[in-house]
């Protein structure tokens, strides 16, 4: 490529303001330098990337909520380990040890980075990397600064440059962006530069724009050019929080009847509300922090990184084992003819093909797993409604307890009611796509709102149809009841059906590309190149995604229980990476910094919930007569 290297030293004669709030998500649109063109005149690349203005909707349009809803999808899957001891996601490369080789100064820099280290960022951003996985291999360069010494000829040639570099990314996922409007800096900061960071080679996901702001004070700092507003944010939120896990909570209750149930579901949600709150603050000890692995490694180093990864993988593994078996059992319900196996074998060859799609479509897809989520809750109101006697029935209620009928039930309850809790894996990375961070906050308030609000009313709803007959699945009840409405059971049916459908193949994606590092099938841009009769890495990289579904499927039909399979989600990895994980990121990166009553405070909440995470994991391996009659029987 002979198109100079925009993050060259010295490249810069002139800094300037390149803020413009109609600014396009991947668009070509240079600052100052493309306004020195005539007003009409837009680049375009073969058509593909010019946006007409009058095309663009308002922030909140559905073409923005898209945007940024398709990058909350991909966000799982952004950081699959290929180096445990690279220091960050997208700002230092793997090579580099000069920051991320020193773990005591990566912990001291990690809490309030210095001017020396984001200029040593910077050197490695613009440094051009040799190695065969590199990311800076997948930087497209947005925008080039204003060079004023040529004038329109400069511009041109600028302009001319700028064009040929992203001829080298013709076909890519560059050129496929929807459009989104950028955020202003804050008062009297300046943008230096720009920069698309595409993912690691091999894995899909949606690229994330990179900054260089000078402040004020002429202090430099390389971040995330965060693009989506409140309402997305919410609405992404919502999305993470809100699943399957809705359908046992009526089965928590009957566990632990109504005193107990609303007191462990409160105090989950609260707890967990709070230590989403530390994530973000352990988010603003350094701006290049993205991820939730991110996090670990600033606060533990390799191992940490190395143990989150494995958390990520046993949590989305089980969510997939959760999925497969509420599709058998609902199926069965309905249609009894095939066994609940066989129907688990179907799954295989259903999603299968499915894991195969790219993300864009896969991200379209999922609108429809919340969309059948929903539509669950709001079947199970009108079969309560409709049905005027017991059992499934809102106008004749079932037998319940204010207290737990067997207290050996209460601990197979305590993962139950953390399930619906479980969105602080991805947490991290959409405080960062924030147009506006100040605002998580009230965001996250907000979450938690709807999806208490959601939550509860299912297990209201179920426990009251049903008492303490509800089923592991609320929705097993109502299919296997008779008296309903046919043609609602067929809907509600269809709806399950479509929830592992839609979100399966978006929960193998980053085991995927995990696995695609470890095994080292990811292919460099030069190994790619070679001609060969087979292919080895690419068949590899094709036979994982069966290969993982397989699992999935073989793991639902050795551990068949639903509830048992989101009480040990919930005990053991939800407790893990939502209460415990975050307490102790925090408290390792504001070290000597934490109010005593806090630290205390935090230290209590560790031991309970640890204490209550493993005596939840072990109650769901306990034999059912255990649990039924007790250790003394």
């Amino acid at each position: 490529m002979s198109a100079q290297n925009p993050f060259k030293h010295g490249h810069r004669k002139q800094r300037s303001n390149s803020t413009n709030p109609n600014a396009y998500y991947g668009s070509t649109r240079l600052p100052n330098v493309a306004e020195q063109m005539p007003s009409r005149r837009r680049f375009s690349l073969g058509g593909r990337l010019s946006v007409p203005q009058s095309i663009v909707g308002k922030i909140n349009s559905l073409e923005h909520f898209a945007s940024s809803y398709s990058r909350a999808q991909s966000f799982l899957g952004i950081d699959p380990p290929t180096d445990l001891d690279r220091a960050r996601t997208f700002f230092v490369d793997q090579n580099d040890t000069a920051v991320a080789g020193d773990e005591e100064q990566q912990q001291q820099l990690a809490v309030q980075p210095s001017g020396s280290r984001e200029e040593s960022l910077l050197e490695s951003w613009r440094r051009p990397s040799t190695g065969s996985g590199s990311r800076r291999q997948s930087f497209a360069p947005v925008f080039e600064e204003e060079d004023t010494s040529g004038g329109e000829a400069e511009a041109e040639r600028t302009l001319n440059e700028f064009s040929g570099l992203l001829h080298q990314y013709a076909g890519s996922e560059l050129h496929r962006r929807r459009p989104s409007y950028l955020p202003l800096p804050e008062q009297g900061a300046t943008i230096l530069r720009e920069a698309e960071a595409l993912p690691t080679e091999g894995v899909d996901a949606e690229p994330l724009i990179l900054r260089e702001i000078e402040d004020k004070n002429g202090q430099i700092t390389t971040t995330v050019a965060g693009q989506s507003t409140g309402p997305q944010t919410v609405f992404n939120s919502v999305n993470v929080l809100v699943g399957i896990g809705m359908l046992s909570l009526s089965l928590g209750f009957s566990y632990t009847g109504w005193v107990l149930g609303f007191v462990f579901f409160i105090v989950s949600a609260l707890v967990t509300y709070y230590s989403a709150n530390l994530l973000a603050k352990c988010m603003d000890t350094d701006p290049a922090l993205v991820t939730y692995a991110d996090i670990a490694y600033a606060a533990y180093g390799p191992r940490g990184r190395a143990v989150t990864s494995l958390l990520f993988t046993i949590e989305l593994t089980g969510a997939g084992v959760s999925m497969i078996i509420l599709f058998a059992d609902s199926l069965n319900a309905l249609f009894p003819q095939f066994t609940v196996t066989q129907y688990k074998i179907l799954s295989f060859f259903i999603l299968t093909p499915l894991c195969f799609l790219p993300l864009s479509i896969l991200s379209i897809s999922s609108i429809l797993g919340i969309t059948s989520t929903l539509g669950l809750v709001l079947i199970i109101l009108i079969d309560g409604l409709v049905k005027p006697t017991a059992p499934g029935s809102l106008l004749s209620p079932m037998p319940s307890g204010l207290w737990p009928r067997n207290w050996m039930t209460v601990p197979l309850s305590i993962g139950i009611f953390m399930s619906p809790w479980g969105g602080h894996a991805v947490f991290p990375n959409i405080y960062r796509d924030m147009r506006h961070p100040s605002k998580y906050g009230s965001c996250l308030t907000t979450t938690y709102y709807v999806t208490f609000l959601i939550d509860i009313s299912t297990a209201i709803l179920g426990f009251l149809m049903f008492g303490v007959e509800v089923s592991d699945e609320v929705s097993k009840s109502i299919l296997l009841t008779q008296g309903y409405t046919a043609s609602l059971g067929l809907l509600m049916t269809s709806l399950i059906a479509i929830i592992p459908i839609a979100k399966t193949p978006l929960s193998v994606r980053p085991i995927v590309s995990t696995l695609d590092a470890l095994f080292n099938l990811n292919e460099s841009p030069e190994e790619a190149a070679i001609p060969r009769k087979v292919n080895w890495k690419k068949l590899g990289r094709y036979a994982l995604r069966p290969l993982v579904v397989g699992l999935n499927v073989y793991f639902a039909i050795i551990y068949p229980s639903f509830d048992r399979i989101i009480g040990l989600l919930g005990s053991s990895m939800i407790t893990t990476i939502c209460v415990v994980g975050p307490i102790t990121f925090f408290h390792k990166l504001y070290y000597g910094r934490i109010p005593k009553y806090q630290f205390w405070i935090d230290n209590l909440l560790m031991v309970i919930f640890s204490i209550i995470g493993v005596v939840g994991t072990i109650w769901c391996f306990l034999p059912e007569e255990v649990v039924a009659k007790g250790f003394i029987a």
